[in-house]
């Protein structure tokens, strides 16, 4: 769909992963949650659009499997439609 695509200063290194979601949460038939734990990652920032399904159903997801999460809310945006 269009609006997706990121921006030039966003855009990820070569040696960034890239999570191509399915479906509305980033954890849903993804390795995100495999990547963070290899890391030891414990703490999420998130942010993005559609901040009513897809950044919220991200947090509840990452919160049901322990990770600490922050939402920074003027990352993140939603259509009032």
């Amino acid at each position: 769909e269009p609006g997706w695509e990121l921006i030039d200063e966003l855009r990820p290194l070569p040696s960034e992963d890239i999570i191509d979601k399915p479906g509305k949460g980033s954890f849903f038939a993804t390795d995100l949650e495999h990547l963070l734990r290899t890391t030891g990652c414990q703490r999420l920032l998130l942010g993005g659009i559609t901040t009513d399904v897809c950044v919220h159903t991200t947090m509840r997801e990452a919160n049901d499997r322990g990770f600490e999460c922050c939402l920074i809310t003027d990352g993140t945006g939603a259509t009032d439609r």
